[in-house]
């Protein structure tokens, strides 16, 4: 497909900066270009062949699959362009996932991890993992917390909660991997997790509490 067609769907500002990223060394990253191709191209095709492309999404589970993944492939561009290195370490860092985690884990954390890299270039202006601070994460949790879902809410409690788990272990990994951008020591903390609420009990009350008429646990009613 044309190199023109890549950089209006990933937003560069030339088609130079799309042949630099399309040829990165890091496979994932390359990866994710081609994936926004073949759906570009698949759309094309759906279009007549060469026409223009509809704006709307084709119906069907595989449909939406696919719009999904060219959004995060766009996003990546994205980030590659304006934080190269962001987006090389977290892609290294999902390439290691995948040798151990399963593959619906490893989405859940490219999902987390990619919302974190698009937070530090366009609120906390970083360009690098290893710059992050303590106090940049406490801004992120404040805005990580009013990010809106479906329905016009905010996220869930467990959302949140599972997502900043997912940033501490990342941090935690690349520091113990020692890899060259990890920053000096862990911003994420433990009380930064919000904590999973607890279950309320079936049977509220006093533990122990006995009956009115002097009956003991498991004692039957008198006649």
């Amino acid at each position: 497909m044309a190199l023109e067609a890549v950089q209006a769907r990933a937003g560069h500002a030339s088609v130079e900066s799309a042949r630099v990223y399309l040829h990165l060394a890091n496979d994932w990253l390359a990866d994710q270009y081609r994936r926004a191709a073949e759906l570009i191209d698949a759309d094309a095709g759906r279009a007549g062949g060469g026409g223009p492309v509809s704006a709307q999404p084709a119906r069907g589970r595989a449909a939406s699959r696919a719009v999904a993944g060219s959004i995060a492939a766009a996003q990546w561009a994205q980030i590659a362009a304006a934080a190269p290195q962001v987006a090389a370490t977290i892609g290294r860092y999902l390439q290691r996932l995948g040798v151990f985690l399963a593959p619906a884990s490893v989405d859940a954390a490219e999902n987390a991890l990619r919302q974190l890299a698009r937070w530090l270039i366009t609120e906390a202006g970083l360009a690098a993992v290893g710059d992050i601070r303590r106090d940049d994460i406490e801004d992120y949790k404040v805005w990580l917390a009013a990010q809106p879902r479906a329905g016009g809410r905010v996220i869930t409690a467990e959302t949140h909660r599972q997502r900043m788990r997912t940033v501490r272990q990342f941090f935690e990994r690349i520091i113990e991997w020692d890899w060259p951008d990890a920053p000096a020591r862990n911003p994420v903390i433990a009380w930064d997790i919000p904590k999973k609420p607890e279950p309320l009990p079936k049977f509220p009350g006093r533990p122990g509490r006995r009956p009115a008429d002097g009956r003991g646990p498991g004692q039957r009613r008198p006649a």
